[in-house]
């Protein structure tokens, strides 16, 4: 009995669910590269959006055409990893955790993280950026990094890893901590610790009135920090900064210093001296 266009299209549907759930975990592995290649999408608006009907998924994946390849390579290990198939029997010979594209040691990863950044680091503004001034790096600076760092295979999970394993400290510290901790020394410590004490010194200065209004947008940008770790004058212009009037309406709150403030509350998460 052939089956109906309805049914085949439902059977299409639950068949690409199935698919997309065992790929679920690498989605959050990916976040960030996520993020930074189609537009601050994340794991679950992609996976909700992949659970539509067939049209609604075609029609997503059409305005998102380099997305096919993006999810084809979630399902490899990585770039030029194939499945061997043998009819010799399974042995155990060792466990090893995998960082990168080979099995090398968190030792290895992070040298050879730290050889991309050296190598990297008077070529690329971004990264010349967070080594010298990371107040100054927009959102595109940040995205532009993550790019480059995932094309090379440099994981925030894989970095963390390899820390916890190599330097036994276990700390999101984000690819900014990251690469400042392998570069300059800068001591590991969790992101949202860092902006949480930023806040509080930058709350700490009499250089605002500190409204309860300015209060309350610190918070807000500071909450929005810890998700997308750099806020620029862009990044207030969406969701809901944008809802709420966006960069023109919380600048006047701050009496056209806004500008100033995120500067100074980005120069504070990454001053290691306080």
């Amino acid at each position: 009995m052939k089956a109906s266009s309805g049914e085949a299209r439902e059977r299409f549907t639950a068949e690409f669910i199935v698919k997309l759930r065992r790929l679920r975990k690498r989605f959050d592995v990916r976040a960030a590269d996520l993020a930074a290649r189609f537009d601050r999408l994340t794991p679950e608006d992609l996976f909700e959006s992949l659970k539509q009907s067939p049209d609604a998924i075609i029609n997503f994946f059409e305005s998102h055409p380099p997305l096919i390849d993006w999810l084809q390579n979630l399902q490899t290990s990585g770039p030029g990893r194939r499945l061997l198939i043998s009819d010799h029997p399974d042995e155990i010979v060792e466990e090893v955790r995998s960082y990168g594209d080979g099995r090398e040691k968190p030792e290895d990863y992070l040298e050879r993280f730290n050889t991309w950044i050296n190598e990297n680091r008077n070529e690329h503004a971004a990264l010349r950026a967070v080594l010298t001034r990371p107040s100054d790096l927009t959102h595109a600076d940040l995205r532009s990094l993550i790019l480059a760092r995932s094309d090379q295979g440099f994981m925030e999970t894989h970095l963390r890893d390899a820390c916890r394993e190599a330097k036994h400290l276990d700390c999101a510290a984000r690819l900014i901590g990251y690469i400042r901790s392998q570069a300059l020394g800068s001591p590991l410590v969790p992101f949202e610790q860092r902006v949480d004490a930023a806040v509080a010194r930058v709350l700490s200065s009499t250089n605002f009135l500190w409204t309860q209004n300015q209060r309350r947008w610190l918070e807000r940008i500071a909450k929005q920090v810890k998700k997308e770790v750099v806020v620029d004058r862009a990044s207030l212009q969406l969701g809901a900064f944008a809802s709420a009037g966006g960069f023109s309406t919380i600048n006047k709150s701050f009496s056209g210093r806004l500008p100033e403030l995120l500067t100074t509350l980005h120069q504070e998460i990454w001053n290691d001296a306080a």
